[in-house]
């Protein structure tokens, strides 16, 4: 088939929703199918790689430019810092949808020479949606089919604050759900929570686990301790993290942790601290781990896509739960028999990761996580 996947940043982006959009579109190339992607024209060179080469037919972009700007090397005062981040902070509180919504006007279906037997749009962010729409609009033969890719949820999205009432952003979320043929969610409980809300809506609903590429799990050299790592990022407002540098700190671990965050965590010579790093620096640290460390939300429905990511190493997976859902994510992962699971408690933490440096198995990745296995069954349910 042919088929054109929309996100809002461009797949170069080094974000947990390109890396899974870049495993679904593999998984979807591998079945045979022909992939053209429409995106945003990267406008950071800080967060973009070099332009994949994975088989994608073409790259149509929304806001086409001449050159790639990196942000880091504009000189902003503080002040000008300052005033951006409240500006957006402050649009983000009273806006149901990011500010790439604004792009929606320069959507053009006259750019595409084709037609599409079907349109996937992924999201974070979550205009993609929005892009889509309007293409529908321009021209409702398009496409045959419409699935919306969503990471996490319009409604109950815990890493969005907003002061706007509740009824307000979940008819959005039921007005732009049923716009499209399938609404496919990448946790079991989110999509049941959906499902709930908009029951008349239930049948087009599916979940399917994030698909991730398997890579190579052999760390070059040898050592004598084990490297941990937790790679992404971790708010505190979302993510209790104090527990687990807890352990770290008082057995002399040695970690290595990658990510934005609103926490200042010191190095030393055991504990290195990066803030977010290119996909190339994220592959390079991924080889040195020995064991990875996933840790889950304080609250909500959302499994973090590092617990899938990890599972591709062939290495110990340690997650720790946390949230009301705690239990009921914990069952769910259990079926995997990929991971060492415990609460998120000091004492719990630091068995589960004792057990994991005694773990010498070589995993496998679980075949309901193969690219080709979860575009296969999108399709499948789609089509």
């Amino acid at each position: 088939m042919n088929i054109l996947f929309v996100t809002t940043y461009p797949l170069e982006y080094n974000t947990s929703a390109n890396i899974r959009n870049i495993a679904l579109i593999e998984g979807l190339l591998k079945l045979g199918h022909v992939v053209s992607t429409y995106s945003l024209y990267p406008e950071d060179a800080r967060f973009f790689d070099e332009m994949l080469s994975i088989g994608i037919k073409y790259r149509y972009w929304i806001n086409k430019q001449d050159n790639i700007k990196d942000i880091s090397t504009v000189q902003l005062s503080r002040w000008k810092i300052y005033i951006k981040k409240k500006l957006y902070y402050i649009y983000n509180l009273f806006s149901i949808y990011d500010r790439r919504k604004s792009f929606v006007k320069q959507i053009d279906c006259k750019l595409f020479d084709e037609n599409f037997d079907v349109i996937i749009s992924s999201s974070d962010m979550k205009s993609a949606h929005l892009y889509v729409e309007e293409l529908f609009k321009q021209n409702p033969l398009i496409a045959n089919e419409w699935i919306q890719y969503w990471g996490d949820p319009l409604s109950n999205d815990i890493s969005v604050k907003r002061l706007l009432p509740d009824f307000l952003v979940e008819r959005e979320e039921l007005r732009i759900i049923s716009k499209c043929d399938k609404v496919v969610y990448v946790s079991p409980f989110t999509a049941d929570m959906i499902r709930n809300k908009y029951s008349q809506l239930a049948d087009k609903i599916l979940f399917l686990p994030i698909p991730v590429v398997e890579t190579d799990g052999n760390r070059p050299g040898t050592s004598s301790s084990k490297l941990l790592g937790y790679l992404g990022d971790y708010d505190t407002t979302n993510r209790n993290i104090y527990p687990l540098l807890e352990v770290i700190t008082n057995n002399n671990f040695d970690f290595v942790i990658a990510g934005n965050s609103d926490l200042k965590i010191k190095g030393n010579d055991k504990i290195r601290v990066y803030t977010r790093i290119s996909v190339n620096e994220i592959k390079r640290i991924q080889q040195e781990i020995d064991i990875f460390i996933c840790l889950c939300n304080k609250s909500g429905t959302q499994i973090p896509g590092k617990a899938y990511h990890y599972a591709a190493t062939g290495k110990p997976v340690v997650i720790i739960l946390d949230g009301e859902r705690a239990d009921d994510i914990g069952l769910y992962l259990s079926r995997f028999e990929r991971y060492h699971l415990c609460n998120n408690k000091p004492i719990e933490i630091l068995e589960c990761i004792r057990n994991a440096m005694e773990d010498h198995k070589k995993y496998v990745l679980p075949v309901a996580l193969k690219v080709e296995n979860v575009a296969s069954v999108m399709l499948k349910k789609t089509v």
